[in-house]
């Protein structure tokens, strides 16, 4: 499913995504239901406040931190906007082990 949104990116709307289902096979009456029932709409909200409060702007953007032990909040030492290439990644996450 991911792949068939990303690849028809300009056709999101819910009559178009029972169609992506479809397209993949996906149970769409179930699909359909969970749709329309809106019980994730409330998670996804959720989620996309708290990226905003963290600064993301696009995607794909990463952060990479440490967790702090007495909060559980993370600490972000990184921040990647865009596509980037494993060295970059493998060199925030060297840093962090050091």
């Amino acid at each position: 499913m991911h792949d068939e949104l990303f690849a028809n990116h300009t056709a999101l709307a819910p009559e178009d995504l029972q169609k992506h289902a479809q397209t993949v096979g996906l149970d769409t009456p179930q699909f359909v239901e969970c749709l329309e029932s809106g019980q994730v709409r409330s998670r996804v909200e959720r989620n996309m406040i708290e990226a905003k409060q963290a600064g993301v702007t696009s995607t794909p953007y990463f952060l990479i931190g440490l967790t702090k032990p007495e909060s559980q909040q993370i600490e972000v030492l990184t921040v990647l906007r865009g596509a980037h290439p494993y060295a970059n990644f493998k060199q925030a996450i060297e840093r962090l082990l050091k």
